[in-house]
């Protein structure tokens, strides 16, 4: 099972618009815009790919599966700080300091997450 997490600002609800998407594409050499306002991020170390949508206010995926997808979830954080927004789970929960490094000790990250998949899994359960 999946995971939706979601890239937008949030007090002020200013929508992430396609000018701003396109400007940090320009910026960011692991991105990349593929069909459909589909963007494609590829790791830096594994190579490895995973894509968010491009709606009409917000960025959102649900390519997060579980705790391998640590370095994934942090580059959704960079590119929510970087557009000014934040990065939300399913359920509303404010995750864009969350797994940060520096929030983090050594090995705690992965627990973070693997605690919030758990809990939304228990909560698409009920």
């Amino acid at each position: 099972m999946s995971y939706v997490l979601s890239i937008r600002r949030g007090d002020d609800h200013r929508p992430i618009v396609s000018a701003e998407v396109m400007e940090l594409l320009a910026h960011d050499p692991s991105l990349r815009e593929a069909e459909n306002k589909t963007i494609i991020w590829t790791s830096p170390t594994t190579g490895q790919t995973r894509y968010l949508n491009q709606a009409s206010d917000h960025l959102w995926t649900d390519d997060v599966n579980d705790d391998r997808d640590l370095q994934f979830l942090q580059k959704l954080q960079s590119i929510a700080r970087a557009l000014e927004a934040r990065l939300f789970g399913e359920e509303g929960e404010d995750l864009t300091e969350s797994l940060s490094p520096s929030s983090a000790r050594p090995g705690c990250a992965a627990v973070i997450l693997l605690a919030v998949g758990l809990t939304a899994l228990a909560l698409a359960g009920m």
